[in-house]
């Protein structure tokens, strides 16, 4: 593969030399950035060879394989460098190498130099996307996370100012005309950048919330005189201006952890990445190192909000619900209590009613009873099984005699058959 970088030197008008004279004799400056980097680079002879203002070189470094193109002209020198090599990586440090030597050839500043296609920029600025990238989506779940745990559905209004909600919102409009509150919710965070999140995250201010807090301090302490020393103290620390980060995030991120330098830090690199800007190894080293603190911390706050404050939210929750139930039975045992009234009422209406009816059944029955009739006390039960065994007995006897009879009817026949 071919990669290659691109380079213009003007004369530094700081630096420029006036030409001097030495006895009889004019000397007159003749070094030029062309030859200074064919002796920085030990190159050997010019390629093209008698050129119009345009010479070719050639160098190698490592496995890879360099030519260099210069074309001077009245005011600037034209520089590109074209490497071929196996591995990207291998083509940037050969690269790097020549940016090296180019600059010592420049240690006294006497040209200005500007890179004008700088591909060893954008070699660590493609190594380094992939890794803003992650650290911004788990700031934003962070916040998502965070916000809407403690805020609910409108987590932007207890604590958001109104100046960051509107560009938030004018961010989203402009990206969705139809945008209603709905996008507001889902997209906020989207439509902040670092600058806008650091600020969101760090600025202290004094909220609706922490006034209400702070009134229903007073209002359960009305004689502050009557508190202790350290409850004053704790309350003096309590009731003022507060970043988003001190108000939800404290304890979640250790202590060594400075996350807003850190994220000052990336936040210059973040935008140098993203806008195609110089962007070194020692950058790439560097901001990677802080990327990888941030997204610890990062990741830290998220494991916790996601275990202990959702449990902690799902007890409160379970609580609410359950206060919910009991204040329902209470208020359908209040409202029932009437209508049990008036039911017990209508019910011993009736029976008042009733009761003149009821007593004249009984006297109706005591009457019967002295009649007799339905009175059966006058038998006994021994005399009642007795008389029906006496009627069984009695047909016993009649049917063997019937059988009898019958008998002697046959013999009768069997004589008369036998004569």
């Amino acid at each position: 593969m071919k990669k290659k970088s691109n380079y213009i030197l003007f004369d530094n008008p700081d630096k420029k030399t006036k030409p001097e004279i030495s006895g009889n004799k004019l000397i007159i400056d003749t070094d030029n950035p062309r030859l200074r980097l064919v002796d920085a680079l030990n190159l050997g002879e010019d390629l093209l060879k008698y050129g119009f203002f345009r010479y070719r070189y050639a160098f190698s470094f490592g496995d890879c394989d360099a030519s260099i193109s210069i074309a001077e002209l009245k005011h600037a020198t034209y520089i590109e460098v074209e490497v071929t090599g196996k591995t990207q990586n291998k083509i940037v440090k050969c690269l790097e190498y020549f940016q090296s030597k180019m600059e010592e050839s420049n240690a006294d500043g006497r040209y200005i130099i500007i890179n004008s296609y700088d591909y060893v920029s954008e070699y660590y600025c493609n190594k380094m996307y992939p890794k803003l990238n992650e650290l911004e989506r788990n700031l934003r779940k962070l916040l998502f996370n965070t916000y809407t745990l403690n805020y609910g559905l409108a987590y932007y209004e207890p604590t958001i100012s109104d100046e960051l909600l509107k560009k938030g919102k004018r961010v989203i409009k402009s990206d969705n005309k139809k945008a209603n509150g709905n996008e507001v919710t889902k997209e906020l965070f989207y439509s902040f950048d670092y600058g806008q999140i650091h600020q969101l995250l760090f600025t202290p201010q004094w909220t609706d919330l922490d006034e209400k807090r702070k009134n229903e301090f007073l209002e359960k302490n009305e004689k502050l005189s009557e508190l202790s020393e350290d409850e004053l103290r704790n309350a003096f620390t309590e009731f003022v201006p507060k970043s988003d980060w001190e108000r939800l995030f404290a304890g979640k991120v250790s202590d060594d952890t400075d996350v807003n330098l850190l994220l000052s830090s990336i936040r210059s690199d973040r935008n140098r990445v993203a806008h195609c800007k110089s962007f070194g190894y020692e950058d790439y080293k560097a901001c990677n190192n802080n990327i990888k603190k941030l997204n610890s911390a990062l990741l830290k706050a998220i494991e916790i909000t996601e275990t202990i404050d959702f449990s902690m939210k799902s007890r409160e929750s379970l609580l609410s619900s359950l206060e919910s139930v009991r204040k329902m039975a209470q208020d359908f045992a209040k409202n029932l209590a009437p209508a049990l009234t008036k039911i017990s009422e209508y019910a011993s209406t009736i029976l008042t009613s009733l009761k003149p009816t009821i007593e004249m059944l009984g006297r109706m029955g005591t009457k019967l009873a002295g009649l007799g009739l339905y009175n059966y006390s006058n038998y006994d039960d021994e005399d009642i099984i007795d008389s029906d065994a006496e009627e069984l007995d009695k047909t016993d006897e009649e049917s063997e005699c019937e059988d009898t009879s019958y008998s002697s009817d046959d013999e009768s026949n069997e004589k008369e058959d036998d004569l």
